[in-house]
């Protein structure tokens, strides 16, 4: 914590006449671990949401937009996922045989491309360059 707190001055209602509704970011709780939200937070986000108002999340805020139902089929992703599934593709390069192509959709990269670039854009180096750099011999 930065030894601050920012307190609002309104409550829900006040998502009624919005135009822009702006998430922060969460630390943890429910919309992270089980993808739920509290009812009331949710229905005054749908319902901002259905009157066309922007909604915008800050990194891990993702998580609430999600889990009040606003991403369903869309792709969202924050800097949390993105260094969330680093750290796993980076895990199993030094830990497995797998592929890259495997690595990357067990690490929830999906493709051996999308890999590639965040690897190169997060490390600067390509998945092969560091299992080659950082493998623990196998047992």
């Amino acid at each position: 914590m930065a030894g601050f707190q920012i307190l609002p001055d309104h409550g829900l209602e006040i998502l009624a006449e919005a135009q822009t509704v702006i998430v922060p970011g969460i630390h943890g709780g429910p919309p992270m671990t089980d993808g739920t939200i509290d009812p009331a937070v949710s229905e005054a986000l749908r319902a901002a949401h259905d009157r066309c108002a922007r909604i915008v999340s800050i990194c891990t805020g993702a998580f609430a937009v999600a889990a009040a139902g606003l991403l369903d089929d869309r792709p969202a992703t924050t800097r949390w996922l993105l260094g969330h599934r680093t750290e796993r593709a980076r895990t199993l390069l030094e830990t497995t045989d797998l592929g890259v192509d495997q690595v990357a959709r067990r690490a929830g990269f999906g493709t051996a491309a999308a890999l590639r670039a965040q690897f190169q854009a997060a490390l600067g180096v390509s998945p092969a360059a560091y299992r080659r750099t950082f493998r623990a011999p196998l047992s």
